[in-house]
């Protein structure tokens, strides 16, 4: 039914009249006491009337309808469409105020224990709390469970509490006759009640947004409390009288509808223009990142519950992401990501009492990157922070004195340790530290680098050519070094990782002291573990170990030195190795494994009176007492490397394995190539010599190799040739093989390690089933592009996968391949999105054509 009533004290047309900041909106109604909103209709109990009726308020000349006649009605709370309302004989009742006019009530609850029902709230966190009398002289307070079950939370002692508000996990509750509110903490089992205000005289109804508060008095006054957490927080007054008693209270957007008894009873609308209309997104978000997980932050949006999160891969919709839903803090861990892979987060706020809209939208974009990284570039202009690749660190020295991460990224460019100083060197001091270089600039994921192009435009080039005049002859005493720095890297920390990086310009050539040894990189040997990958050490002059030192003086655990696809190119020396100089102390041991490196064009010769002892492809000695290396050198290749010098009692070998005072490791060599080495006279030199030592280790074994000297002196030798391997062209540095070349299909591949699933150039490690010779594999070159044509802007993720990769590029896709590390097309494909549930785990290979005749190769890993 709906009926529309007239009435006539102002007007037949419900006439608005203004005091000030305080509009009279509707006039004429009985007694009205609670009121309560339900979008932009307020339903409003009239108390001498026995009924229900609503306003909406939208409108400028609102028009009453009558919902439901109701005994004794006073309090109203809505729960979801559900209206609430309490009576004076001791029920609650319910009204469903979805739809249309509503009419029909049924009992929801009898209320236990009370002579009558006045106040009422719901709260979503909290639930349905009601306020009846008791005995006559006090309230009691329930949380009403459900329609058969209520809980006693506390007794305030009088029976005049008129109106009730949740905020955060407490209840505020009005004494009318006492002019208190009391403060009653919900996290409690038998809450006692607290005076959390007094001296409002006539307290009537209360309402909240957010922390603050409002209170309306019989004695016509509205009241606000700006910061319930305040203690003793001081009322602003509103509406100081003059306009008839006050009773019910309800905010819609900014403003506050009250019930009023003057003149019969009457709806005044006042507005505060304080009050949030809506809620807001977080601000500030940032991202702390391990190796698979972030933790996310922002700041506190006003009147935030909670907040939702959903992230994706980085540029795809958001639709493709994860959410994370009902986050109560102003932060979130993400697990199980990807390493080197970058994430798109969005936050948005779910807010308290926000009258218009309770839900903001999500933020922009916030890119992270996983695996912890500080940025380094020497051409950014932005806040030299080192956070992005726009506020990187111009320094990178800077940037190893100040990072906190476990990863540095570094852009192509020239860095250098000093200006003029020869003992200054970039120090790594931390440990866990990875070191990648390689970059553009512009990465956002670590398998967005290119290294094929870390030789040419992405070259990061770590120099110790301090005035840049360098000429073209690596020399002893040439004056355009002699300005070089000592050493360039100096690694003084545990389990570091250098990958991507050129190390140039070294020179060593102090004649006493530390400055003699590492002229490219000094490791302390009272530090343990060592990676080094995708490494480029030349040109690098010392008199001891021109491009690395390596010692380990910790008797009680092994250090382990990794080098992977890294190339030693026309370094000079002329005592302890031109490439790798390894030299375990008493009672050491160093765990060496190099596999997929080429050592070319390096030197020992005389300088001067100090005469050159070969080894000019690295030294692994086991010289002082019970010292001991255990090595596995796998798939390198050791070309036109000079051993001169005329030390005395030297054999001039190209690699030195050998023991003095030392024991014997576990030591073995499979699927090397050394090829084109010399010795001092000028003919074919010792593949492997004890150099100045009196011994080789008794436990070498040499496996399906090739030797210019058929491995003479080592008596462990399986499946070993002599034969030139026919490299493409040696003279002018392409070491790759010629079809005809023994070294095809020569390997084994069970000497492979685990996880080498490549050659030097990023080729599939094993083609046409059995591994090669050497450092490249021939026929899974086929896979590569030449520079003219090479397709640089497009990604691949995510990497690794465990279903859908997805590849996103500018340029029109003609098609897509994939190939497994034998080099056998598995998909083929043209579209974007390729479905990888068929393939088995480990690393493929990706080509994708354009239409524009473009071609790109990316690997991916299928887990």
């Amino acid at each position: 039914m709906q009926a529309k009533l007239v009435f006539t004290l102002i007007s037949l047309l419900s006439l608005s009249a203004i005091w000030g900041q305080t509009t009279i909106l509707y006039t004429g109604l009985n007694t009205p006491v609670g009121i309560e909103a339900h979008g932009n209709d307020l339903y409003i109990a009239e108390l001498f009337s026995n009924r229900i009726v609503k306003l909406d308020v939208s409108s400028n000349s609102p028009s009453l309808q009558l919902v439901s006649n109701i005994n004794g009605v006073e309090g109203l709370a809505l729960e979801g469409n559900n209206l609430r309302i309490t009576d004076l004989s001791g029920s609650i009742r319910t009204l469903n105020v979805l739809g249309g006019i509503p009419t029909t009530t049924y009992t929801y609850h009898n209320t236990p224990g009370g002579v009558g029902a006045r106040a009422i709230t719901y709260n979503t966190t909290h639930g349905l709390y009601v306020g009846t009398a008791y005995q006559g002289n006090s309230t009691r307070i329930y949380k009403i469970n459900s329609a058969t079950s209520a809980t006693l939370i506390t007794t305030i002692s009088g029976t005049d509490v008129r109106g009730m508000v949740i905020i955060g996990n407490y209840l505020y509750a009005t004494q009318r006759n006492q002019g208190r509110i009391y403060r009653i903490d919900l996290t409690q089992v038998t809450p006692t009640p607290v005076v959390f205000k007094s001296g409002i005289n006539l307290a009537f109804d209360l309402e909240a947004i957010g922390n603050k508060l409002y209170i309306t008095t019989e004695a016509g006054k509205l009241y606000k409390i700006d910061d319930v957490t305040i203690n003793n927080p001081p009322l602003t007054t509103l509406i100081s009288g003059g306009l008839g008693a006050f009773a019910g209270l309800e905010i819609i957007n900014q403003d506050i509808y009250i019930s009023g008894w003057a003149n019969g009873g009457r709806i005044l609308k006042y507005t505060d223009t304080s009050i949030p209309v809506s809620c807001f997104a977080p601000t500030n978000i940032v991202a702390n990142t391990t190796q698979s997980t972030a933790t996310i932050n922002w700041s506190a949006a006003n009147y935030a519950v909670t907040y939702d999160l959903i992230y994706a891969l980085a540029g795809q919709p958001m639709s493709s992401g994860t959410t994370i839903s009902g986050i109560t803090g102003t932060s979130t861990t993400i697990t199980g990501l990807t390493f080197g892979q970058s994430y798109d987060v969005y936050v948005r706020t779910n807010c308290s009492n926000v009258t218009t809209i309770p839900q903001s939208g999500y933020s922009n974009a916030y890119t992270f990157l996983v695996g912890d990284t500080t940025f380094v570039d020497i051409n950014a202009t932005g806040n030299n922070d080192g956070t992005s690749w726009q506020n990187a660190y111009n320094n990178l020295n800077t940037a190893l004195l100040n990072t906190s991460t476990s990863n540095l990224w570094i852009a192509n460019g020239t860095y250098k340790p000093s200006a003029t100083d020869r003992n200054a060197r970039f120090y790594i001091g931390i440990d866990d530290l990875k070191i990648y270089g390689g970059f553009s600039g512009t990465e956002t994921s670590l398998s967005d680098r290119d290294l094929s192009l870390m030789h040419t435009t992405n070259a990061t080039i770590l120099s110790g050519d301090l005035l840049g005049n360098d000429d073209a002859n690596v020399t002893f005493n040439n004056v355009t070094r002699t300005d070089n720095s000592y050493t360039i890297i100096v690694v003084n920390a545990n389990d570091i990782t250098l990958d991507g990086l050129i190390v140039s310009g070294g020179y060593a050539n102090a004649t006493t002291g530390e400055n003699r040894f590492g002229a490219g990189i000094k490791h302390d040997a009272s530090k343990l573990n060592f990676t080094l990958k995708h490494l480029i050490i030349k040109e690098n002059v010392g008199w001891w170990a021109a491009g690395i030192s390596i010692g380990n003086s910790n008797t009680s655990t092994a250090s382990n030195i990794i080098i992977e696809s890294c190339i030693f190119d026309n370094n000079l020396t002329w005592a302890g190795a031109s490439t790798f100089y390894v030299l375990p102390s008493v009672n050491c041991t160093i765990n060496f494994n190099m596999v997929n490196s080429l050592i070319k064009n390096n030197q020992t010769q005389n300088d001067g009176t100090n005469l050159g002892r070969g080894s000019s492809a690295g030294w692994l000695r086991a010289f002082n007492t019970d010292s001991k290396i255990n090595s596995t050198l796998v798939n390198n290749t050791f070309s036109n490397n000079i051993n001169g010098g005329t030390f005395s009692g030297s054999d001039y070998g190209t690699l030195g394995l050998s023991r003095q005072s030392g024991i014997d490791g576990t030591i073995g060599l499979s699927n090397n190539i050394f090829w084109g080495n010399v010795n001092n006279s000028g003919g074919t030199a010792v593949s492997i010599g004890k150099i100045t030592d009196d011994f080789l280790p008794s436990t070498i074994n040499v496996y399906n190799s090739i030797g210019a000297d058929d491995f003479f002196n080592i008596p462990n030798t399986t499946s070993v040739l002599n034969t030139d391997p026919l490299f493409t062209d040696a003279a002018n540095g392409d070491y790759t093989l010629q079809s005809s070349s023994p070294a095809i299909d020569g390997g084994d591949n069970s000497k492979i390690p685990t996880g080498i699933l490549e050659d030097l150039l990023g080729h599939a490690r094993i083609f046409n089933t059995t591994v090669d010779m050497g450092v490249y594999e021939f026929g899974s070159s086929t896979l590569s592009v030449t520079e003219s044509n090479v397709l640089k802007s497009f990604r691949v993720f995510p990497n690794p996968t465990k279903g859908n990769l997805y590849i996103t590029t500018t340029e029109s896709i003609e098609k897509i391949e994939v190939y497994n590390y034998i080099g056998q097309k598995m998909i083929e494909s043209n579209q974007n999105t390729i479905n990888t549930n068929n393939l088995t785990n480990g690393m493929y290979l990706l080509k994708i054509y354009t239409n524009r005749g473009k071609v790109g190769v990316k690997r991916f890993i299928k887990q």
